[in-house]
């Protein structure tokens, strides 16, 4: 499954950087900045046999950009739906923002007032309707992925 590296700089602006870029690459990133302390910036690095990914009854297979879930069989995602549920289910510990998605998903930064994620988040609702997760709204902030009970 990969390992979890970790990052620490006294030189704040350099780790906010590297982890812009990560991100934008699909790690997936955890940025610490304990009181009077220097910045710490946790990364899921991914192997080469991470080419699978399953959350709930759901896999995804990154090497073919597919996904399936157990009881419903094929999922059919445009490649930005599976852009997103790919990095939702990387930060699956965490509420992601929805100004972090742009980057990661769309490429660009925040466009204030766009909606295209929470556009996204309806269809991919409606397309993972018959599995095991849920794309829960963290409101006034973002999303988290969710295995329902």
């Amino acid at each position: 499954m990969g390992k979890w590296i970790y990052i620490d700089s006294d030189n704040e602006r350099l780790i906010v950087t590297v982890e812009e870029a990560l991100r934008q690459k699909g790690y997936a990133t955890l940025l610490e900045t304990p009181k009077e302390e220097s910045p710490v910036l946790t990364v899921r690095e991914f192997s080469p046999a991470d080419s699978r990914m399953t959350m709930g009854d759901v896999t995804l297979d990154l090497d073919n950009v597919t996904a399936c879930g157990d009881k419903v069989g094929a999922i059919h995602l445009t490649p930005i739906e599976f852009a997103m549920l790919r990095y939702l289910m990387q930060n699956r510990s965490r509420a992601v923002s929805r100004d972090e998605l742009l980057p990661a998903v769309w490429g660009f930064a925040n466009d204030a007032g766009s909606r295209v994620a929470d556009d996204t988040v309806k269809r991919l609702r409606r397309k993972l309707a018959g599995t095991s997760l849920r794309v829960e709204t963290v409101w006034g902030f973002g999303f988290k992925l969710a295995v329902k009970e």
